[in-house]
């Protein structure tokens, strides 16, 4: 399962977050723009929200919490100042991604994973729009996986200002 089916899950379907094994058709698309044929699969969909979950991020510095029924849960944390870092470590992870609001006040992130910088990612949208998969990635092996946003601060041009937003991360494990 790839980054693309991972991403039409959570966006278009919301993730079951259960211990359960979930079946579901999927196909993916690569770099080229070419799409795999469908394959049914199953797996362990797990959503961790910022106000908790297990395993549970870890925040470094100051984040705000915010609240509306847009969020994932119903909860957001988010942070302007450069440095601050949310974390989060999952067991037996086969893909992982961070769901999070893009708007007309967010800036930059970076993201990390596995210890190796991945992907600066800038949050600047004209309209708010909320739960959306910003990141994703699969892993050649499951196991022990963490994913970092490092809040970068810098905003794009036409920004009016530099918030980065943790919503949720998910992740998709074998059965």
């Amino acid at each position: 399962m790839g980054q693309a089916s991972l991403a039409v899950l959570s966006q278009g379907y919301g993730v079951p977050s259960t211990s359960d094994p979930q079946s579901f058709r999927v196909k993916a698309l690569d770099e080229q723009g070419d799409w795999s044929p469908w394959r049914a699969v199953t797996r362990v969909m797990r959503l961790t929200q910022e106000t908790g979950g297990s395993p549970s991020v870890r925040y470094t510095g100051t984040w705000n919490v915010g609240a509306r029924g847009e969020y994932s849960g119903g909860g957001i944390r988010h942070a302007s100042s450069v440095g601050r870092k949310a974390s989060l470590r999952v067991t037996d992870a086969t893909d992982l991604a961070w769901v999070t609001t893009r708007g007309p006040d967010r800036g930059k992130a970076e993201v990390w994973v596995d210890g190796v910088r991945k992907k600066i990612i800038d949050l600047y949208a004209p309209s708010l729009a909320y739960r959306q998969v910003v990141h994703a990635t699969s892993f050649a092996s499951a196991g022990t996986h963490r994913i970092e946003v490092r809040v970068l601060g810098t905003r794009n041009p036409s920004s009016d200002g530099t918030r980065v937003d943790i919503d949720a991360f998910e992740s998709i494990s074998l059965p």
